[in-house]
């Protein structure tokens, strides 16, 4: 998850509303330079794949804060998961299995939020280059799932190793 990218557009919608202008917002699309005809105005196009709209419409600013506001939403679930996870270490046994539950919690939160994410920026981008496109805009752009769902992967592997160091604490505890 790009925090620059989510933090730039949480500006971008605080600009928009204090000051009612339109500030630009981009769409990845599925055409090339070539197969794009006569584009709608405020609309440019920056790269093979990209267009620019200087004039976005209410829809459009809506899609692209969506796309932008759910990684910060699984982030924020996943910060509150691991703030219970060290406060509930911090206070007693780490390999609690109400902490267990959480570090499983937190791996499923990344690998399927970041699958979820990755669904909602593409459905996000093709709409709101469908919206100034129309049939133009081609197909949805496919991406590759992002990173954090790997993490997901690795915590999720993690927590299986947890019941074994909690068995080796009630190991421990008897022996002393």
């Amino acid at each position: 998850m790009d925090v620059t990218s989510h933090s730039t557009g949480l500006t971008v919608f605080a600009v928009q509303f204090v000051t009612g202008y339109s500030v630009p917002i981009s769409a990845v699309i599925s055409r090339t330079v070539g197969e794009l005809a006569a584009l709608p105005p405020g609309v440019q196009v920056t790269g093979v794949t990209q267009i620019l709209i200087t004039e976005p419409t209410i829809a459009q600013t809506a899609l692209w804060l969506t796309e932008r506001f759910v990684p910060v939403g699984i982030a924020a679930g996943v910060a509150v998961v691991i703030n219970r996870i060290v406060g509930s270490a911090m206070a007693g046994d780490p390999f609690s299995g109400t902490n267990l539950r959480r570090i499983r919690t937190v791996g499923l939160l990344l690998l399927f939020g970041g699958v979820v994410a990755a669904a909602v920026s593409v459905a996000a981008q093709w709409l709101i280059a469908w919206i100034s496109l129309g049939d133009g805009a081609g197909t949805p752009v496919l991406m590759e799932p992002p990173m954090i769902t790997l993490a997901g992967v690795v915590v999720l592997a993690i927590s299986e190793v947890m019941p074994k160091g909690a068995a080796l604490r009630a190991e421990l505890d008897e022996v002393v």
